[in-house]
């Protein structure tokens, strides 16, 4: 819990208007996958994410604000929503209680994650400055996830033209 203080400390010193118990940042990224090959169509469906018309996974990352990502989830189907993914995940229960994230407007609001105000759904100043004022600090899990994709970026790599890899294959007919 000390060094919980001492995050929520450092939030609270760059973003005033944070609350107070704010510990970290959270935020999901998406991989492109190739297609999925076999026979089971159902692993090409869990995949397909039909809002990026492509096949991927997606993980969700909680960065504090030293810059560590102090969780990374396992893949998810790349057909789940960040959202979804954090409620699967079961995320919530690992933030100790009393203790908040702060997430970008996609999350639903639990009892551990803030998400920032929809835009379309902010009524007065206060959320407007709440909104850039988190907004801004957030930035950080956005460059911890842009650290690691570049470290593993060959882990990641799809290439551009999938069905010639395919038929390249061995076995491929």
């Amino acid at each position: 819990p000390a060094e919980l203080e001492t995050f929520a400390a450092a939030i609270q010193d760059k973003c005033p208007l944070a609350v107070p118990k704010a510990v970290g940042f959270l935020d999901g990224t998406w991989r492109d996958t190739s297609t999925p090959g076999g026979d089971d169509s159902s692993v090409q469906m869990a995949c397909y994410s039909g809002y990026k018309k492509r096949h991927g996974i997606t993980h969700q990352g909680i960065v504090t604000p030293d810059g560590l990502m102090r969780y990374l989830s396992l893949a998810w189907e790349g057909r789940l929503s960040d959202s979804a993914v954090y409620l699967r995940a079961g995320i919530d229960s690992r933030i100790p209680f009393g203790y908040y994230v702060l997430a970008d407007s996609i999350y639903a609001r639990t009892p551990r994650c803030l998400p920032i105000v929809r835009r379309t759904a902010i009524v007065n100043n206060a959320q407007r400055a709440f909104n850039a004022a988190v907004t801004h600090v957030r930035v950080s899990v956005e460059w911890a996830f842009g650290r690691i994709k570049n470290l593993f970026a060959g882990a990641f790599a799809v290439p551009k033209d999938r069905a010639r890899l395919r038929s390249q294959s061995p076995g491929a007919e």
